[in-house]
């Protein structure tokens, strides 16, 4: 039966009165029927082709009449967005091939970039899938990055389909669909191919619910489950992870940088190598801040990725701000450092591994570890900006490290009081500010209470605030200090300052430093 018998559009009224107009996929008399839509290529193409030769129709919905699925306008313009960029996509490698069939003197010989897996003739219905395209291009650059190139020509060539391939991929991951795709990859271990994010994509949540249920039928126990993932550092250099274990409170906390798990990650790690052995490390009369330093090392770091690698500006800076924080040996703790929900990053011991508090989920395990070359490296960045002593006569530091990137205080403790000669605590100072109101909507303070203690600092009662380490003291204090009129003259006594800058809001603060108990205890 032909393709246009079984598709069709039909009009149906919707609660407002109005026309919606929905394109009908007939599957139940299509000769080619299968059980399982989503795990037939011919049934994803056919749902695809279809969608490309009605993409200039207007129409709301999509009605795949085999599992009486609608699909929304917001979903299949994923899939609109894409062929509006296809011929340029399809132009720019027609350019690459003519390019080889009429540029290339050894068009007679076997070429060194188009031979075997390289080449391929993509066929036309090949074209309208979006999520085959970008991993089919993906594949190519990915190849085509292994090869040696010796022949000066060849390298022009070379360059030339290097150069488009990586601007075709630009194009591809500036769409939603293939954005989708990428978190979907990274998110769970689960989806394997393109035709079960289709599946996901489509139906959604029905999805994970029914490949749940099938992995524990098969009993395989799924032990982590993924909470949340966001992005951190500028231009998302960083990636975050966060997973829940069945059998314990503590969740898991895993950070990459922004290539990790994708298919050019070995690709982007030797750049990284390569990058940081073309970098010599530099010679100060002077200490220079650690920002600075990082600034500097960057900077170098951009010289070479200009000359050698074509990569767009942003993945440049990234690929920059990563060899910098590898070349002064804080690329493990970096990311930590400037995760803003974070509240302190812990290491009992050489041995162990660290853990931290976040501000959302609690006390959360990583699998970061730190071996004794990296240990002194950290004894010695402290050392250097703090001026202090660490050894046998003076086994603790704490020091606060204050830039444009992070501003925490580091303790660190050695023998003879410390039994492992090493443990760390970094304490984060500039922590994400939780007003009252942020309060009240996570469930953290009663409305009663609150109004009670919004009254006793109206009529200026003196409140002592108690209790263990990381409870949300200073957070309390300082979203009660927000509440404070502008006419109150507030005098400030801190050992590290956690207060909040509000003279930019008018309001009246005198701050004084002192050191604590422990401190003058020490001296």
């Amino acid at each position: 039966m032909a393709l246009k018998n079984l598709t069709y559009f039909k009009e149906r009224e919707n609660f407002d009165g109005k026309k919606d107009l929905i394109l009908i996929l007939d599957c139940y008399n299509c000769p080619q029927e299968e059980k399982d839509f989503f795990k037939t290529k011919k049934c994803i193409q056919c749902f695809i082709n279809t969608l490309f030769k009605n993409r200039n129709r207007k129409f709301n919905y999509i009605s795949i009449l085999w599992n009486e699925l609608l699909i929304e306008e917001n979903q299949f313009n994923y899939f609109l967005d894409y062929f509006k960029v296809l011929k340029k996509i399809q132009r720019i490698y027609q350019k690459i091939e003519k390019n080889r069939k009429f540029n290339c003197k050894y068009r007679e010989f076997k070429c060194k970039l188009f031979s075997n897996s390289s080449s391929y003739n993509l066929k036309e219905y090949e074209w309208y899938d979006p999520i085959f395209i970008y991993n089919f291009f993906v594949n190519q650059l990915s190849i085509l990055i292994k090869k040696e190139i010796i022949d000066s020509f060849c390298q022009n060539c070379y360059n030339y389909k290097k150069t488009s391939e990586t601007y075709i991929l630009e194009i591809l991951n500036n769409l939603k669909i293939i954005q989708k795709f990428k978190n979907f990859l990274s998110e769970s271990k689960i989806h394997e191919n393109h035709d079960n994010f289709y599946e996901y994509f489509l139906i959604g949540t029905s999805y994970l619910i029914n490949n749940l249920q099938k992995f524990q039928n098969k009993g395989i126990s799924i032990e982590k489950k993924l909470l949340n993932s966001y992005n951190t550092g500028k231009y998302n250099t960083f990636k975050v992870h966060i997973y829940e274990n069945s059998e314990e409170i503590e969740k898991n906390y895993k950070i990459t940088s922004f290539y990790k798990g994708e298919q050019q990650e070995d690709y982007f790690d030797k750049i990284i190598q390569d990058i940081n052995q073309n970098i010599e490390l530099a010679e100060f009369d002077q200490l220079i801040p650690l920002d600075k330093l990082i600034k500097l090392y960057k900077r170098e770091a951009l010289k070479v990725l200009n000359l050698k690698y074509d990569f767009s500006k942003s993945i440049k800076k990234k690929i920059g701000l990563l060899t910098a924080l590898k070349k002064i040996n804080l690329d493990k703790l970096f990311p930590l450092l400037i995760d803003d929900f974070i509240e302190e990053i812990f290491l009992d011991s050489p041995k162990d591994e660290i853990y931290l508090n976040h501000q959302i989920y609690g006390r959360c395990r990583t699998e970061l570890s730190f071996n004794s070359k990296e240990i002194e490296r950290i004894k010695t960045l402290v050392r250097l900006y703090s001026g202090q002593r660490l050894d046998f006569m003076n086994p603790i530091i704490k020091f606060v490290i204050k830039n444009k990137f992070f501003y925490c205080r580091f303790s660190i403790d050695v023998e003879p009081i410390q039994i492992n000669n090493f443990a760390l605590d970094i304490r984060k100072l500039n922590k994400n500010i939780l007003t009252i109101q942020d309060l009240l909507k996570n469930g953290t303070l009663d409305p009663l209470i609150a109004s009670f203690l919004y009254f006793n600092i109206i009529r200026r009662k003196n409140i002592t605030v108690t209790g263990e380490t990381n409870t949300g003291k200073t957070t309390l204090i300082n979203a009660l200090d927000l509440l404070t009129p502008k006419e109150f003259r507030k005098i400030y006594i801190e050992n590290i300052t956690e207060s909040l800058n509000e003279i930019e809001y008018g309001k009246h603060q005198l701050k004084y430093k002192v050191d604590s108990l422990e401190e003058s205890l020490i001296k």
